[in-house]
């Protein structure tokens, strides 16, 4: 198989960029549903940030790991912020 040209890596660049924005907006709505809409949008606003953040992306050799690292850190958003608020209505 021959080796991709610079114009096909980042056309396979892009098409990943819009599976992430896909997945972004997927997990968006699931928590809408699950923590308000006031909550995601803070959430929504904080991966955004994240992605915005060009020093931290210049810090990983591909996008897969950039990738795994956004995807790790949307879950732990949503996990850690249903933790937080049970700890919250505990009177922690």
């Amino acid at each position: 198989m021959a080796e991709s040209t610079p114009v096909q890596r980042a056309q396979l660049l892009a098409d990943q960029a819009r599976q992430l924005a896909v997945n972004v907006e997927m997990h968006a709505a699931n928590l809408i549903a699950i923590q308000g809409a006031a909550r995601a949008a803070e959430i929504v606003r904080a991966i955004r940030d994240l992605i915005a953040d060009d020093a931290c992306a210049a810090t990983y050799q591909s996008f897969g790991q950039y990738r795994t690292m956004l995807l790790r850190v949307i879950d732990s958003l949503g996990t850690t912020t249903t933790s937080k608020e049970a700890d919250h209505g505990r009177g922690n």
